[in-house]
């Protein structure tokens, strides 16, 4: 995983989003990294109009939207403006579908993290699915960061990684790694079996692979679904963000069918970050 210089926050500048904003500004000071915030908005004249009015009407929705962008972005009439100080923040707007910007924007500017909000544990399913977050996370090129309402930001010191112990997810096991580099955190691997546990030789690839100076543990939970294991590893180890591998194209179909996933996606209290 490359480091991480520049951050996406998308808003719409509802309630849910103002929050949101708030983990996305702490994240960036611990990484040192820029801010670009984005409000993607859409011009529907309602009716028939002439060319004069309606350029006018556009006009007027665009100055409005940098209007509000601009003072969402810098905390103004804020009680958390002292959030914003020393960062390096930068304000967009666009028009057309939210999800198509929102990644148009991360790839023609290179951005390394789009950080997201979505709803409470009770909602979590109905926000992620069938919204503008899962498409970014579906046709994003780069990791994406779903943050639940409920989280308040505090200094990450605990990354957890779950892994299947795949080929392929152990292939991966560098980008969690170097993160937690960066950011001088715990790494706990996490391994939830509920029949047989995982051969000596995967464990020791993935404890070898450490070049940095942090601790890295690993953790192998019975438990009779993956999500049971990992919420209560979660809760037990107060984990600041969870990590999971998914390949661009397949992984909101995998999740989709998978109903242990579902569950967890539910109940999680803490950042997921779906790494490509």
């Amino acid at each position: 995983m490359k480091p991480i210089k520049r951050i996406l926050y998308p808003t719409d500048f509802s309630a849910m989003s103002a929050l949101g904003y708030q983990y996305c500004l702490n994240l960036a000071r611990q990484l040192n990294a820029r801010v670009d915030v984005l409000h993607v908005y859409r011009i529907d004249l309602g009716v028939p109009v002439t060319d004069a009015i309606a350029y006018k009407m556009i006009e007027e929705r665009k100055e409005n939207a940098h209007l509000k962008l601009g003072r969402f972005a810098h905390l103004q009439k804020s009680k958390n403006n002292a959030l914003t100080e020393g960062l390096d923040i930068h304000a967009h707007a666009s028009v057309g579908l939210p999800e198509d910007e929102i990644v148009a924007f991360s790839r023609k500017n290179a951005i390394d993290l789009i950080v997201m909000p979505t709803h409470g544990e009770h909602n979590i399913i109905e926000s992620l699915f069938g919204s503008v977050t899962t498409e970014v996370a579906k046709t994003s090129q780069c990791p994406v960061l779903i943050v639940p309402e409920q989280v308040i930001y505090r200094k990450i010191t605990d990354i957890a990684y779950a892994t299947d112990l795949s080929l392929e997810n152990i292939a991966q096991a560098s980008m969690p790694l170097s993160l937690a580099g960066l950011l001088k955190a715990n790494l706990h691997y996490v391994h939830v079996y509920s029949d047989e546990k995982a051969a000596t030789g995967e464990v020791d690839e993935l404890l070898a692979a450490n070049s940095f100076d942090i601790e890295v543990f690993f953790h192998e939970l019975k438990g009779k679904t993956v999500q049971e294991g990992l919420n209560l590893f979660l809760k037990e180890k107060e984990i600041d963000l969870l990590m999971a591998y998914s390949p661009p194209k397949n992984f909101f179909e995998r999740l989709l069918r998978l109903s242990t996933t579902r569950h967890l996606l539910e109940h999680i209290t803490c950042p997921l970050l779906i790494m490509r």
